[in-house]
């Protein structure tokens, strides 16, 4: 049964919109129960954000991510290449996710090759440190294509 308002609702949207503790409980998020079967195969807590449950291993979940021009048309280029060639539809989320995909199967050699790079430092944002910045990422692609290279085979149809 619900329970009693304490107070009259704002009358107004403005005013309902402007509710900073309406917006609050809007944006939380109630963790839901999972079925039996789920609760054997998932530790169930999603570890970067703990108050959410997992209730789908296809959940999707929505990520914002910074790139420079050069890196974005590259990714651009990528995701126009395999549409091309394979002729199916395909967005940049299809192809980061193959990628991570391809990245996951191959951690054990990516850690290898990744503690050869040794203690980093993370390069300043200021506009004069790209240099940097480009230096900084290009040992850590580096990294990452031995690592991928030393893996052994996906089998694609898995």
């Amino acid at each position: 049964m619900p329970r009693p308002l304490r107070e009259n609702p704002p009358s107004s949207a403005v005013a309902r919109l402007l509710d900073a503790e309406a917006a609050s409980r809007a944006l939380s998020v109630a963790a839901l129960p999972r079925p039996e079967s789920q609760i054997a195969r998932s530790s169930g807590a999603d570890h970067r954000h703990p108050e959410i449950v997992v209730q789908d291993a296809n959940m999707l979940v929505k990520r914002e991510f910074v790139l420079t021009s050069a890196t974005d048309e590259s990714l651009c280029q990528l995701v126009d290449l395999l549409r091309r060639t394979t002729g199916a539809r395909m967005s940049a989320s299809h192809v980061l996710r193959a990628l991570i995909l391809g990245l996951s199967h191959a951690r054990p050699s990516l850690e290898s090759e990744i503690r050869r790079l040794g203690s980093l430092r993370l390069p300043s944002n200021a506009p004069d440190k790209l240099s940097d910045r480009a230096q900084f990422e290009r040992r850590i692609a580096a990294a990452l294509v031995a690592g991928m290279r030393a893996a052994a085979s996906l089998d694609s149809r898995g």
